[in-house]
């Protein structure tokens, strides 16, 4: 076994994608959409490794890399932390403040030599149940109990109706609850601190779950505060408050938090599964290891660790929140830094915010499979995964490191790539530092975007590649294990079936032809999306990637594994036709260009998917293509209307499976009208007016039309005619219109 793992495991440190830290520029960008490049011998590694030099001898050793010695040097001896809670020094007192007769307000419990007959009032006097403990706390007003042997726990685990909480003796470092091989224990309202500033040198969980058994962790429930220190013998620590192996683990409230351990700084699930509903996984750690003989790293969920088979379930209001990883997985890691059983991530809710990982993968990392065991898979239907980092400050490779995820890969000589499926998926408003802020893709990377349950990726930001912001693929051949061709398939449309309009750096649209394919040897594809969705788009979303940095590439996704957006579901068609009902044109009003809008309706909700124009040129047809047919399991239902074209009176028959036909039928013009005012003006001599009032009677082209209007002193001897035919529609000659007062003779 030891001489597989020195042979073997040295392929898993450059598990990140490339083991040569390539800055952002080691592809020159060209307005052409691939570039070929031969030879590449600018790329940035450690100092003190040839460039061109790729084999087994290129690895970072002891004897190359001084950094890495200076790691193991420091982790070969942990000094001790003698400061007590206010920072004086608590070495000058061995005991624990709480075993003074003064301190009546504390509790002894020892699961493996207490006795229940005991008062409890001392280390030596320890109970030996969690029930007799609550028991004397609710009697006394006991405020702290401390664990100095593990105690075996099963059913309601509650300090409620009491003033205690649960902690670790200072002299004890092993697990300090378990949970044992097919029983079933359920935590609520209690606090369990691992006392982590009285006790330098804890070892292991607050919680061991084993076997067959069950741990819920519900509403009230505080596991945190237990750091256990590094190995001295480079051996992963495993799960700061609980360690699952062969359990199941179902948590609905609560918080995991202020924990560490090198696998699993809060959680640590080994062939096990977590049903995950609610609470907290925060502000947990998983601290660096250097394994010194084998020249390796290991550093691998800061929140939750998912190894040897295990599924993690994620939904409803779960939350993976502010976690730190010094290498993979700040939030989450779906397998560790060695080579393992595969396991999953299904995740349909919750959040992963705040999290950084050093490497790859600041929210969630998926680990490959590298010669034994099977990939990692995660499948995501719903949820956020925001705010989350890669900070760079990892010591394995990290050029496509992923902020929001990564997603880890391998060759097929040597395994098999991780796996990442997405489905509703908004990427946007991720930053990189390189190229790709929205989803970077490393050599041997597959990438298919779908339409159906697909994605919209469009408003990331690349800080030295604005040309390359949303999506990025590269092929290279000086990429050690991970040297390859990238294969890609990219959909022409978003979520909701509005055009991606994928350009290429120098402002072209992608070329139908290189919507798919496998990216030519040494050469890049950098695109950005012109499209922003639409309201189907918005509506459809059910999984948000946005927020996220990474301080290489992917600041969304990093990839040198396998991602999967949307399903490879059956596509459906929309096919229009306009005719004409206007005596061919003979008043020449046609319009050259119509437009014509296709419409979604899901349930009771209707939405605007695109509009198109419509011309002469393509026959008056136009065919709308690859729409998805259903969001989830809800049919998609499709119809189209036309913007209004003045002059003409729009009808829509027909259905999906035969086409939609728009007929305009052009409208009889509405007759141009005048005003036709009059005015009565008198020339007196006395002053005084004849009459009160006069009439008039309008005449239209010396007929009378017996139209007449009254003029008197009230109205200023003046009216109107309104809205007067204008054109004789029989010669299209315009009237003549007069008046005449009645009774006069001539008008």
């Amino acid at each position: 076994m030891k001489k597989f793992r020195k042979h073997y495991l040295f392929l898993l440190l450059p598990f990140l994608c490339g083991w040569l830290a390539m800055g952002p520029n080691v592809l020159a960008e060209t307005d052409s959409t691939i570039d070929i490049i031969p030879e590449i011998s600018n790329v940035n590694v450690d100092d003190g490794i040839d460039s061109t030099d790729t084999s087994e001898k290129n690895m970072d050793t002891p004897e190359t890399n001084s950094e890495a010695n200076e790691a193991a040097s420091e982790l070969d001896v942990i000094p001790e932390d003698n400061s007590g809670e206010n920072g004086e020094d608590s070495s000058k007192d061995d005991v624990d403040p709480s075993a003074s007769p003064e301190a009546p307000s504390d509790l002894y419990l020892n699961g493996e030599s207490g006795d229940d007959d005991n008062d409890g009032s001392s280390t030596e006097l320890a109970v030996r149940t969690f029930e007799k403990a609550k028991q004397i706390a609710k009697e006394k007003g006991i405020q702290n109990i401390y664990v100095a042997g593990t105690t075996s726990i099963e059913g309601e685990i509650s300090l409620a109706e009491t003033k205690a909480k649960l902690l670790r003796h200072k002299d004890f470092n092993n697990y300090l609850l378990k949970v044992e091989s097919g029983k079933e224990a359920t935590l609520t309202n209690i606090t369990i601190d691992g006392n982590s500033e009285n006790n330098p040198n804890i070892e292991k969980s607050l919680i061991q779950v084993n076997s067959g058994a069950t741990l819920n962790i519900k509403e009230g429930t505080v596991l945190r505060n237990n750091k256990i220190k590094p190995d001295k013998n480079f051996i992963q620590t495993k799960g700061g408050a609980v360690d699952a192996e062969g359990a199941t683990v179902n948590m609905t409230g609560g918080s995991v938090e202020e924990n560490q351990a090198t696998y699993g700084g809060g959680i640590h699930l080994n062939g096990s599964t977590m049903n995950f509903t609610g609470g907290a996984v925060q502000n947990n750690q998983s601290e660096l290891v250097f394994d010194k003989p084998y020249n390796q790293y290991y550093s691998a969920g800061g929140g939750i660790i998912v190894r040897e088979g295990s599924v993690l379930n994620m939904s409803g209001d779960a939350k993976v929140l502010n976690n730190f990883a010094a290498e993979i997985g700040g939030g989450i890691s779906i397998g560790s830094n060695n080579p393992e059983k595969g396991s999953t991530l299904n995740m349909s809710g919750g959040t992963v915010d705040g999290n950084t990982a050093g490497a790859s993968g600041g929210g969630i990392f998926i680990q490959a499979k590298y010669f034994s065991g099977s990939q990692g898979r995660a499948y995501i239907t719903a949820g956020q995964i925001t705010n989350n980092k890669m900070d760079g400050t990892g010591k394995t490779n990290m050029a496509f490191g992923g902020g929001g995820i990564y997603v880890n890969g391998a060759p097929e000589q040597y395994g098999a790539n991780g796996e990442l499926y997405l489905q509703n998926v908004l990427i946007t408003d991720n930053i990189s530092e390189w190229e790709g802020a929205g989803l970077a893709n490393c050599p041997i990377s597959e990438t298919t975007i779908y339409v159906n349950n697909g994605g919209a990726l469009y408003g990331n930001q690349s800080k030295d590649s604005k040309q390359m912001n949303d999506l990025y693929i590269l092929s290279y051949d000086n990429f050690g294990i991970h040297s390859g061709q990238a294969k890609y398939k990219l959909s022409k449309w978003m979520l909701g079936g509005a055009p991606y309009n994928w350009m290429l750096p120098n402002g072209d649209k992608l070329a139908d032809e290189m919507h798919q394919g496998t990216l030519a040897r040494n050469s890049q594809l950098g695109l950005n999306v012109n499209s922003k969705g639409n309201n189907l788009t918005k509506s459809l979303t059910r999984v948000i990637i946005s927020g996220n940095y990474s301080a290489t590439r992917g600041g969304g996704i990093g990839s040198n594994g396998s991602v999967t957006i949307g399903t490879d579901d059956e596509t459906t068609e929309v096919s229009v036709e306009k005719q004409w009902d206007d005596n061919n044109n003979a008043n020449n009003k046609r319009p050259d260009t119509v437009q014509v809008q296709l419409l979604a309706k899901i349930g009771k909700q209707e939405y605007l998917v695109e509009t198109k124009d419509v011309t002469e040129n393509h026959q008056w047809k136009v065919t709308f293509e690859n729409l998805p047919t259903k969001s989830g399991e809800t049919e998609i239902t499709y119809t189209v209307r036309e913007v209004a074209i003045k002059g003409y009176e729009s009808k829509v028959t027909g259905d999906l499976a035969k086409g939609f036909t728009i007929t305009n039928k052009e409208k009889p013009e509405e007759p141009k009208t005048r005003d036709f005012h009059v005015v009565k003006t008198w020339e007196l001599q006395g002053g005084e007016h004849p009459v009160q009032q006069i009439e008039v009677e309008l005449y239209r082209n010396g007929v009378a039309t017996g139209q007449t209007l009254t003029l008197s002193t009230s109205n200023k001897w003046q009216g109107t005619f309104r809205d007067l035919a204008l054109i004789n529609p029989a010669n299209s000659t315009e009237y003549v219109y007069t008046v005449k007062e009645v009774g006069e003779a001539k008008g």
